[in-house]
């Protein structure tokens, strides 16, 4: 992974925050136990190792979609549902019908994959909600409540 991120623990105790106010969601660790690099395949193996009661699906953006035959065994992490998000105003649900049946015919298996066409996309991302933070930028209306305290009170994404 080419990005800094912050310390993993920083990462969770926001996931926890966000999680508190949803009683369906909670933030599972086992990634942090698997070898370095982790993969998603190997993660998924090892949370249905665990835990074969529950059924899981994936949110993904579909600009990660668009390259998911590149992932290392990408052929099981297609067994799993998939939801995507569009990232980008220009995403194009054509495009998606047929790499979705690109990836099928590669796979010679249908994929369960749900694109949520109607989802309103924000003109924002990570990078620019991370740009305004350290500005002091007015990030109040995309951000968990509780998450926003977390980054305020810590100092979180200051260029100092």
């Amino acid at each position: 992974y080419t990005k800094d991120l912050l310390d993993v623990n920083l990462r969770i105790e926001m996931l926890e925050a966000m999680c508190k106010e949803h009683n369906n969601l909670n933030v599972n660790t086992i990634e942090l136990t698997l070898p370095i690099p982790s993969y998603t395949s190997d993660t998924l193996k090892a949370i249905n190792e665990i835990d074969e009661e529950n059924e899981y699906s994936i949110i993904m953006g579909y600009d990660v979609f668009k390259s998911i035959d590149k992932w290392k065994n990408y052929e099981d992490i297609l067994k799993y549902p998939i939801i995507l998000l569009p990232r980008e105003t220009n995403d194009n649900y054509e495009d998606f019908l047929f790499y979705k049946k690109e990836l099928e015919r590669k796979l010679n298996n249908a994929i369960f994959v749900s694109y949520l066409q109607e989802m309103v996309v924000l003109p924002i991302s990570s990078t620019e909600v991370r740009k305004q933070l350290a500005t002091n930028g007015n990030v109040s209306k995309l951000l968990n409540p509780q998450v926003l305290k977390i980054i305020q009170e810590k100092k979180l994404y200051k260029n100092d």
